[in-house]
This record gives C-alpha cells, structure tokens and sequence, in this order.
C-alpha cells in the first residue's frame, strides 16, 4: 500500500533580471545631469551680468565726467560771453538767450549722466550681489 504523505523541496532565488526601479534610477540620473547643466547656465549668466554692469558702469562714469570737466564748463563760458557781448550792445538779446538755451540743455545732458550713472551703481552692486560701490 501507498503512502499518503508525500514531501516537497524547494529553493527560491530572486535573480535581478529586470529591477523595478530602473526607470527611477534612469530618470534621476537625467535630473541630475539636467540640473548641473541650468547650473551652468546661471553661472555663465552671472558672469555675463557682473561684466555687463561693469561696461555700463564705466561708460556712465567716462560720460558723466566728460560732460562735467569739459562740455559744461565750455558752455558756460559761450553763455557768459554772450551775457557780456549783450550786456556792452554788441549783440542782440536772442544771442544770449540762444547761448542760455544751449547751456541749460549741457546741464541737463550732465544730470541725467549722473542719474546713468547712479544706476549703473545700482545694478554693478545688484549684479554682485552685496554694496561694493556707494
């Protein structure tokens, strides 16, 4: 007669044929190189802003003292002349009142040189990101 209990064996091995968490890894991983590249980016863009505010701020500075050692102080000097020339009869008033207008437009230029420049200060120390410039 046959027996009635019978026995099983058995050996589980989890071979790493296809993981489940491929796709996260892979997406991660594209992240990461995805970041590092904007990182890149704002750096070369930081760069190129602190060089920008640099220009501008050199080039205000040059107009700014242009205007106030050369450009204004000649003007003045064709205005009082003009002042004088129609204070002694030699020349008509629209003479000096010409010379006025080209005076008050120099001024005027050497103003808003100087509010150029403030803001060219303005963005250098934005651009650095702390004061370095009063």
């Amino acid at each position: 007669m046959k027996s009635a209990y019978s026995y099983a064996l058995g050996v589980t091995v989890a071979l790493p044929v296809f993981n489940r968490n491929q796709g996260n890894i892979a997406r991660t991983k594209l992240n990461a190189d995805q970041s590092k590249l904007e990182l890149a980016n704002q750096e070369h863009q930081v760069v190129f802003d602190v060089e920008e505010a640099i220009r501008e701020f050199d080039t205000s500075l040059t107009s700014m003292s242009e205007l106030n050692t050369q450009i204004v102080p000649a003007a003045r000097k064709v205005r009082d002349s003009a002042f004088r020339r129609w204070q002694g009869g030699e020349t008509s008033a629209l003479e000096y009142i010409e010379a006025q207008k080209d005076y008050n437009e120099q001024v005027r230029q050497l103003r808003d040189a100087i509010v150029r420049h403030r803001r060219s200060m303005l963005d250098l120390n934005t651009a650095v990101g702390t004061r370095v410039l009063p």
